[in-house]
């Protein structure tokens, strides 16, 4: 069976959906773009992006696009379910300079891990969570920049889904992150240049 229907079948999982589909969006709407692509989740649309396994069918370590192609990859679970190290080379890959990976995934180092266990009951997708800090560390070890942290779906639940991003990680059910691709290069300055005068530069 699919874990991931773990997000419409109790309490949890549908509040669990809520903040990051509110995450994905606000970050979607943040920043202006051209080209984008999300990576997991199918049956979650984040305003009108295409989607992998819903609108294009693609491996995520090997995807049908140009390097340097896209500004945003919306990822969220995409790197909780396969070879992590290639997926994120793929990721710097396809996306262009300053582009922005925008991904969620469920903690594993949490208090909800234990109340889990505690109620004799198995962590969504158990086995197979990827703890922030080892993905950040592939990340980077890809060139990305981590340039944002939210911690989502804190204990105890709030009454109404919301994003909190003072929450603590070891309260949290779900981690959430915006990663950059930034390139080394020379780039113009937002500038006036004065007529006749030398156009300046910034590396």
């Amino acid at each position: 069976m699919d874990w991931t229907d773990w997000f419409e079948r109790g309490a949890v999982g549908r509040y669990a959906a809520c903040c990051e589909r509110d995450f994905l969006e606000r970050m979607a709407r943040e920043r202006p773009f051209r080209t984008a692509l999300q990576l997991g989740m199918p049956q979650w649309e984040t305003d009108g992006v295409p989607c992998v396994g819903r609108d294009v069918m693609a491996d995520f370590a090997a995807l049908p696009f140009a390097a340097e192609s896209m500004d945003l990859l919306l990822v969220p679970h995409g790197f909780e379910n396969g070879d992590c190290e290639a997926f994120a080379r793929e990721a710097w890959r396809v996306l262009a300079g300053d582009g922005r990976l925008v991904l969620c995934g469920l903690n594993p180092h949490s208090l909800w891990r234990l109340l889990y266990r505690a109620e004799g009951k198995l962590f969504p997708n158990s086995g197979r969570t990827l703890p922030f800090g080892r993905l950040k560390a592939v990340l980077e070890e890809a060139g990305f920049e981590t340039a944002a942290t939210e911690w989502l779906v804190c204990w105890p639940l709030a009454d109404a889904p919301c994003h909190a991003e003072t929450g603590l990680s070891v309260l949290a059910l779900v981690y959430a992150a915006v990663c950059v691709k930034h390139t080394v290069g020379v780039r113009p300055l937002d500038v006036c240049v004065p007529a006749g005068g030398r156009p300046v530069f910034a590396v």
